[in-house]
């Protein structure tokens, strides 16, 4: 156990330290990330100044939905996302046995290797628009909503991890196919949004399919008091559950595949 925390500590240590010693780069990284990221409240602004917006929810509540959906996704990009990035470019060039000949399982190698520190800023910017939004709203914080917010951001990193690992079981198969990241990314943008809005086969796809609404709708009506079903609760976890189970296995297919090709 003791071998997979060194090799976790020292690669987050590497990553840091490549991080911070591209001091310009990383200014102008993060000035654009910002950006990015505070022009869609921008945008949102406008839409409620001119229409109702979305029903059901306020504007200020939105951007308590879309500061959720940024921390779980940045929560996600700097861990299990991060297999995408430090294992995809090896498969393409050929170069995967190096991680084949660790004296380590090579899924859990994969996992504690994957710590991304670029997704610091998405991170830091998701929780300034957290906190200016419960400012604005002046919620009544809950001990079951608190949990239940918390719960379910941990609950949808776990699908994260499941999503990539049968994205990765299909790069295995097709070390050139990396653009189906842009399908996901797409996709990924649906968390912006109060399912609610949705019909209700989108909303059921949203929700089990590829649960994107666990990282953001979910977790924010819970803590807004939108929501206080306990029985959800316990189909999310099962959810969660069978993600992990399903983003082991196809890894672990994937890896095997590739050895038995001669990868």
């Amino acid at each position: 156990m003791s071998k997979y925390l060194d090799v976790m500590i020292k690669s987050v240590s590497m990553d840091f330290s490549y991080f911070f010693s591209h001091k310009q780069a990383t200014f102008f990284q993060f000035f654009a990330d910002f950006f990015e990221f505070f022009l869609q409240p921008l945008i949102l602004y406008f839409i409620y100044e001119i229409s109702s917006g979305f029903p059901g929810w306020d504007i200020n509540e939105m951007f308590f939905l879309i500061a959720t959906a940024r921390i779980s996704l940045s929560l996600a990009g700097s861990s299990v996302l991060g297999i995408i990035f430090s294992s995809a470019w090896k498969l393409e060039s050929g170069n995967f046995h190096q991680i084949l000949l660790k004296p380590f399982n090579t899924v859990v190698y994969m996992i504690i290797t994957s710590f991304n520190a670029y997704w610091i800023m998405d991170i830091t910017a998701g929780v300034l628009l957290l906190i200016y939004s419960l400012i604005k709203l002046h919620a009544a914080l809950t001990l079951f909503g608190i949990l239940s917010y918390i719960f379910l951001i941990i609950i949808s990193i776990i699908c994260y991890y499941g999503i990539i690992g049968i994205i990765m079981n299909f790069l295995f198969k097709n070390p050139r196919s990396d653009n189906i990241m842009d399908l996901f990314w797409t996709a990924s943008r649906f968390s912006n949004y109060p399912i609610s809005i949705f019909p209700p086969v989108l909303k059921f796809i949203l929700t089990f399919a590829f649960p994107i609404a666990l990282s953001s709708y979910y977790p924010a009506s819970y803590f807004l008091g939108k929501a206080n079903d306990y029985n959800m609760l316990i189909i999310f976890s099962l959810i969660g559950m069978l993600f992990a189970i399903m983003g082991t296995a196809a890894l672990r297919n994937g890896i095997k595949n590739h050895v038995s090709f001669g990868g």
